[in-house]
């Protein structure tokens, strides 16, 4: 369960250029519920758009997953969408 996040910067070229999409990220959350890996593992094909996004998510905080009531770290894909419509609408 998410805790604690921030929304991922967009970088203002990817504005500029009207770039959109959807990068996957594999994090790893370790057994304290901090971020401890993130790899691309399918790209928005904006690397600007994937780098803020693994930049973004490494500041984030989960509940750990638990093994009987043992936090254990774990591994989950996380999709973030960097959609302009959504983004002007916070602003």
């Amino acid at each position: 369960r998410l805790v604690k996040s921030a929304r991922p910067d967009y970088p203002q070229p990817a504005r500029q250029q009207g770039w959109e999409g959807t990068v996957v990220l594999r994090i790893t959350i370790g057994t304290g519920g901090d971020v401890e890996n993130v790899r691309i593992q399918e790209s928005s094909g904006f690397p600007e758009l994937d780098e803020s996004a693994a930049q973004s998510v490494k500041t984030w905080q989960f509940d750990p997953a638990k093994l009987g009531d043992d936090p254990i770290s774990s591994a989950v894909d996380l999709p973030v969408t960097f959609d302009l419509e959504e983004y002007k609408e916070e602003e």
